[in-house]
């Protein structure tokens, strides 16, 4: 996964899409299930950072995953914009102004 920080905040970028090393590890199936069950991992392991940790959710956006369908990318995400826009409602910023 790469991180891109911004400075002075905290917005983190999380992008998460996997790539296969060269045509033979999918021809000998390397990944066991090809590039789908490879990036089936990779989502379940990404998404559980999400579910389990808050500083996860109130630091980062999730800006680009492999094949949506293999996990709750999209309701992870709705839940944690649901949350940031009460905290704004709310004046609970986690920005720092500078």
């Amino acid at each position: 996964m790469q991180s891109n920080r911004s400075e002075g905040n905290r917005l983190y970028s999380a992008m998460a899409q996997v790539t296969p090393q060269g045509a033979l590890s999918i021809i000998f199936d390397k990944y066991q299930g090809g590039v789908r069950a490879l990036s089936h991992r990779n989502n379940m392991k990404v998404m559980s950072w999400w579910r389990r940790d808050e500083a996860f959710r109130t630091a980062t956006n999730i800006i680009a995953t492999d094949y949506l369908a293999s996990s709750n990318v999209v309701d992870v995400c709705r839940a944690i914009n649901s949350n940031r826009a009460l905290d704004l409602r709310r004046g609970h910023h986690h920005y720092r102004r500078k």
